[in-house]
């Protein structure tokens, strides 16, 4: 959490050195405390309620649990903050205490969680071709890609090969308005 809003102190020191600005000392530690406050608002709790989740996740989560499928979260990052949007968005209603943060995605992760579940009845929903789509697919688990929120750096090198139990939508509420052919 401290790297993020760190780096963006790190970044207009250099971009002020790059462009040859002279601050005095008391200029540039004022905006660097601005710059700092810019990047903690990436972990704002209420920001993150305020905008909630996606358009179309509330529904077609409900919808899911009108349909009895087992919801179970899985996220990557750090735990607390992970906690703390998880809280923000109110998704514990949805998964209950199926919800788990892990450091890292991988096929063994998404096995364990999977445990003896049949695998041709298990879907990853996820966003990320590097930490979703390759790991789902590795793990023997179907897979819809939704590619909304990602890094542009991920959208420009990773890329998503075609598989039959991989399935790319564009928005979340596709799930939904696809059920039947999904089952």
């Amino acid at each position: 959490m401290e790297r993020f809003p760190t780096s963006f102190q790190q970044t207009y020191k250099s971009i002020c050195e790059e462009k040859n600005i002279n601050y005095n000392k008391e200029d540039l530690k004022e905006d660097l405390k601005k710059a700092y406050e810019i990047g903690m608002l990436a972990f704002d709790e209420k920001r993150w309620k305020k905008l909630g989740l996606v358009d179309g996740a509330k529904e077609t989560l409900d919808f899911l649990v009108e349909k009895e499928d087992e919801l179970i979260l899985l996220t990557k990052g750090d735990l607390k903050i992970q906690e703390k949007k998880i809280k923000a968005t109110d998704c514990q209603k949805w998964f209950g205490k199926e919800i788990y943060i892990v450091p890292q995605k991988d096929a063994g992760v998404i096995d364990k969680i999977v445990g003896n579940r049949n695998p041709s009845k298990v879907w990853h929903v996820g966003n990320s071709a590097r930490s979703d789509v390759q790991h789902a697919l590795k793990a023997g688990i179907k897979m819809i890609y939704i590619p909304c929120e990602t890094w542009a750096y991920e959208r420009k090198h990773e890329k998503v090969e075609e598989n039959p139990r991989l399935i790319t939508f564009q928005k979340i509420i596709e799930i939904k308005n696809n059920y039947n052919s999904l089952i």
